[in-house]
């Protein structure tokens, strides 16, 4: 313990008369020099040190009556008369002093004690007169409120010294707040963050009425939000941050709190990340765990309280102030990727979850991604930003974040112009390139997830997005469907990922052509007819002459082909089935015995598991009979 706080620890814990401990209180605050923290801990043990010595009180009298009662039954008669005459009583007093915390906390705190502690409370609101004096007098009375509540066990809200000493903690930290606040930033923002009142405060516990309190003042959730994030620097404690931004989520999940209140401290929030990001690009100071642990919470409180149920806020700053926790995430996301991993913490994917399920129930996709490409400028397309090494460091983070969060979003999105002009470039800028140094595999693949999202139906089929889906097929598989062949063939992509983007594609394109718009087979044919040229009907490909090394390397690769085209017979459209079976026909009788194997037990699996009613009949008997056919070849 601090020496200054000896002596007035001494006398605040065994003080007798309210007026000196009120005396010795009043002159603590005023005069120390001690850090808040300290005096948090004094409060603790005064308040401790108390119920200790009434406890032990307690239990000494108990002691002392068992004994009497034991001296008294060692006749019959005067068992006889203790029974009749002081039986009753005997029991009435040892029930009132048994046990050491009773459920109103009369036992642990006597009548004595209370008006020590209700002295030394008052003398704290009396004495917190400046700034220094304010954030002491709160660090005292938030010790013996928490101790007090600790100690008194489940009943302790309703106590009714437990109740003076947290409005009296809500009190002095308004107090606090106002004073600090107007001393401005440097050091009223450092009283006032993770080591100073909102620290203090998250020591404390708070209870729901000194939330509410808290919450009920706008002044005090705008400063402690701005001192916590604004003021936040590389060296602040991990500890200290958290428990601030545990008391922020607290004061937000209070009704008293209203929306207003909570858009100010969303903009603090995404003020620290967007600081915190330009920070990490310009000195190379990478943004702190801690501060990626508290913007996630707060959005996650935030995102609860306003964005799971039906709210009656305006639309449109509810999806403002919605976009601008999205971004903060994003922000602070190469700290997320270094503390946790790419699965993130616990806060943050029930933030992203509650996020998107907002975004999803509202019907909001479109005006939410739109507002995020304006919010965040790495997001858009432009000249400076086409090669994706222009993007690079923490803000790559930033943008593996949005195509993740886009993966979710982009089938929800009913308008083309948002998907063709905004998401998908994003996209294609980092999904065709080779993996390496400028975009590691996760980009690469998180990006080819957009695209793939982007070409499924719309999931608001009843609102009229044919048109949608048609114009994104159109633009987008042909160009696709090219891009992952050639990415195949420079080893960039898996066969299982070309099967399923290949697929991906051609599906999308086919839905075009069985609504009958203009050309939509032949766009579907064009896309087969490039997987058709990679494949030879002869085997001119493979020389003769050619060493076995290579003949085998062309056969596994062939087979791979043959893998996805053995796909098209339940994804093209009908119409295209006359010309397209003679081609496969060609290419998987002209094929080694392996080779036939492999692609009639794939042809087969296709008709059998994923052809439609319509065609499965004349399929099947067409895949019968290549299976004949090749069976003679064998």
């Amino acid at each position: 313990m601090d020496p200054e706080l000896k002596a007035p620890a001494r006398l605040l814990s065994t003080g007798t008369a309210p007026n000196i401990a009120a005396e010795v209180a009043y002159d603590l605050v005023r005069r120390t020099t001690s850090p808040a923290p300290a005096l948090v801990r004094l409060g603790q043990y005064i308040a401790t040190s108390r119920v200790l010595a009434r406890r032990a009180h307690v239990a000494q009298q108990q002691a002392l009556l068992q004994q009497q009662r034991q001296r008294q039954t060692h006749s019959a008669v005067d068992a006889a008369a203790h029974a009749v005459a002081g039986g009753i009583g005997a029991a009435l007093s040892l029930a009132s002093l048994a046990g050491s915390r009773s459920s109103r906390g009369l036992d642990s705190v006597g009548p004595e004690d209370a008006r020590v502690l209700d002295a030394v409370l008052r003398a704290c609101g009396d004495a917190a007169g400046n700034g220094h004096s304010a954030l002491a007098a709160l660090a005292l009375a938030g010790g013996l409120a928490v101790a007090l509540r600790r100690e008194l066990g489940a009943d302790a809200d309703a106590h009714a010294l437990v109740v003076h000493a947290y409005a009296v903690v809500a009190q002095l930290a308004q107090r606090a707040v106002h004073v600090h606040a107007a001393a401005g930033q440097g050091q009223g923002q450092r009283e006032l963050g993770g080591g100073g009142v909102l620290g203090v405060l998250g020591e404390c516990a708070p209870t729901a009425a000194c939330l509410a309190a808290l919450a009920g003042d706008e002044r005090v959730v705008d400063a402690l939000g701005a001192a916590l994030f604004e003021g936040h620097t590389a060296g602040d404690e991990d500890v200290a941050m958290a428990r601030g931004a545990e008391l922020l989520g607290q004061v937000v999940q209070s009704p008293a709190l209203r929306f207003a209140q909570a858009e100010r401290l969303v903009m603090h929030v995404h003020g620290a990340a967007v600081e915190a990001l330009v920070k990490a690009e310009q000195r190379g100071a990478p943004c702190g765990g801690a501060l990626a642990r508290a913007v996630q919470h707060v959005s996650e409180c935030v995102l609860r309280r306003y964005y799971v149920d039906r709210s009656t806020e305006p639309p449109q700053r509810l999806a403002a102030a919605w976009c601008l926790m999205v971004d903060a995430l994003a922000c602070v996301h190469a700290a997320t990727l270094r503390v946790f991993g790419r699965a993130g913490g616990d806060a943050f994917r029930r933030a992203v979850t509650l996020a998107v399920a907002y975004v999803i129930d509202h019907m909001l996709a479109d005006q939410c991604v739109r507002q995020l490409f304006a919010l965040q400028p790495c997001l858009r397309f432009a000249p400076g930003l086409a090669n994706p090494a222009a993007v690079s460091g923490p803000r790559l983070a930033t943008v593996l974040f949005y195509l993740d969060l886009l993966e979710h979003l982009a089938q929800h999105v009913e308008e083309a112009h948002t998907l063709v002009r905004l998401v998908l470039p994003l996209a294609a800028r980092y999904a065709d390139v080779v993996p390496g140094d400028a975009v590691d595999r996760d980009m690469f693949e998180s990006a080819h997830a957009v695209v793939l999202a982007a070409l499924e139906p719309p999931v608001a089929e009843e609102r009229g997005v044919a048109g949608r889906r048609a114009q994104v097929a159109v633009e987008v598989a042909p160009w696709y469907a090219a891009m992952v062949l050639r990415q195949h063939e420079a080893r960039a992509l898996s066969v299982d990922l070309l099967l399923i983007a290949f697929t991906a594609a051609v599906r999308a394109l086919a839905a075009v052509a069985d609504e009958e718009v203009a050309q939509g087979a032949r766009y579907v044919w064009d896309c087969v007819a490039q997987l058709l040229e990679l494949i030879p009907v002869d085997q001119e490909g493979v020389a003769p002459e050619g060493s076995r090394v290579r003949r085998e390397v062309e056969y596994a690769r062939r087979r791979e082909l043959l893998r996805v085209l053995a796909e098209m017979p339940a994804a093209v459209p009908v119409e295209l089935l006359p010309r397209l079976l003679p081609e496969i026909r060609r290419r998987v009788v002209a094929g080694d015995g392996e080779t036939r194997r492999a692609a009639v037990a794939a042809l087969q699996d296709v008709v059998l598991v994923r052809a439609d009613v319509a065609r499965k009949p004349a399929l099947a008997a067409w895949v019968m009979q290549l299976r004949l056919d090749c069976i003679g070849k064998l």
